[in-house]
């Protein structure tokens, strides 16, 4: 059996992200210092589960190739999770989204306010050192539904665990 490719990532860089207003820099080089260590994960997982499937035990049979896909979709999460979070921090942006906004409009249908949807977001996110909460517009193909529509607030938030 030819040896097939393994996926490797590298760490992306945010240089942007000095000096954020909300956050400290010390609080972002720790948040790098996560990400870093999912990419470093996600390499080894990747790694160690080709070398699986190369000795005949790449199917959920064999515990430990269940285990180790597991744990490359939490430590794979984690990676993509913090790009799009680093992605989205800018400086001087505002916390709350404007007024009348559609996601202000979104959030104050499904929670009443926007602060009443923050104060659930934060708790939910609170619930667990492994919950990581994300607020994102769903968007796919050409206005297409979603996975799960109608089983989301309209805001389009949601919970990765």
């Amino acid at each position: 059996m030819a040896n097939p490719k393994v996926r490797m990532y590298r760490e992306q860089s945010f240089g942007h992200l000095k000096g954020l207003a909300g956050i400290s820099d010390r609080q972002i080089a720790e948040h790098l210092a996560l990400y870093a260590g999912y990419v470093r994960q996600v390499n080894r997982l990747n790694e160690e589960l080709a070398e699986l499937r190369l000795r005949g035990r790449g199917n959920a049979s064999h515990p430990e190739f269940a285990e180790l896909t597991r744990r490359l979709g939490f430590e794979y999460n984690g990676m993509i999770l913090h790009e799009y979070y680093f992605s989205s921090l800018r400086p001087a942006a505002d916390v709350m989204p404007p007024q009348d906004s559609k996601l202000a409009n979104a959030l104050t249908e499904a929670f009443g306010s926007v602060d009443q949807w923050q104060i659930a977001f934060k708790a939910i996110d609170g619930t667990s050192p492994l919950h990581r909460c994300v607020l994102q517009e769903h968007r796919l193909g050409n206005g297409g539904a979603s996975p799960g529509e109608g089983h989301r607030d309209p805001a389009g938030g949601g919970c990765l665990t």
